[in-house]
């Protein structure tokens, strides 16, 4: 008696705060009246049939389970608009997500810190940030971010978007991009130009000296840190891919 009093207790309190206890079924297993298959079924996705729950992701704290589902699936659902729900690691009750924590959800594959304490993840043109205990969002552009993760040893998180490597710095909150892809023109001198223009740098030491102030105020640019560093690629080209080494003096990329 006191067993039976103390679970609807439970029932009711987890209803009032959206939750229902877990296991949770799209069906009450009740006899339905049979429904006959038509054309139309047949000849669209299985969703009709009933959805189990995919896409399941863990908190990076482990304290809770994401998943998405559908209570009561459509044939012409959105697989993409199937809600999210959370339910605790004892799996003990079940949620829906709403709809402004959606963005909280974590990501597929989180990038970790070294120390496995911070985690970081993009969702379109968002970053993600867990600090250890709260997930929260630091960064939104106008451009999808890809591949971010952690350097300097966790103390900065670098991601590309636009053909730009940025950097976050985690404490401070800066951000700002540090190498990004720029198009230089195709050179339309002539084989004959071209020949004459060594042969100049060949005989006049003023030339061969203007030549190397230009590449020495080139390369002081490159290295200022409110500037990023200019890769140069030929129009058409896309790069993706950048890296920079460890210790911050070179850049790689696709």
């Amino acid at each position: 008696m006191i067993s039976a009093l103390m679970s609807a207790v439970v029932l009711l309190s987890l209803q009032q705060d959206g939750r229902v206890p877990a296991p949770i079924r799209q069906s009450s297993g009740a006899a339905q009246k049979p429904v006959p298959l038509t054309i139309e079924d047949a000849s669209r996705n299985d969703r009709w049939l009933g959805l189990g729950v995919r896409d399941t992701r863990w908190a990076p704290d482990g304290s809770r389970l994401w998943f998405r589902w559908n209570t009561d699936p459509k044939s012409d659902d959105l697989p993409e608009a199937d809600p999210w729900f959370r339910t605790d690691a004892a799996g003990q009750w079940v949620e829906r997500v709403p709809a402004g924590d959606a963005g909280l959800v974590p990501g597929a594959s989180p990038a970790w810190s070294r120390s496995g304490r911070l985690a970081t993840w993009a969702d379109g043109p968002s970053l993600y940030f867990f600090d250890g205990s709260v997930t929260r969002k630091i960064v939104t552009l106008t451009v999808a971010i890809a591949r971010p993760r952690f350097a300097r040893t966790d103390a900065a998180i670098e991601f590309e978007a636009g053909e730009t490597l940025y950097h976050y710095d985690v404490a401070g909150g800066d951000l700002g991009p540090m190498a990004t892809r720029v198009t230089v023109s195709p050179d339309g001198r002539t084989d004959a130009a071209r020949r004459l223009a060594r042969q100049e740098r060949e005989l006049f030491p003023r030339v061969r000296q203007a030549d190397r102030d230009r590449d020495l105020r080139t390369a002081l640019a490159r290295g200022r840190p409110d500037r990023p560093f200019a890769i140069p690629v030929p129009s058409g080209v896309r790069i993706d891919q950048i890296e920079r080494s460890p210790d911050g003096r070179f850049f790689t990329f696709r």
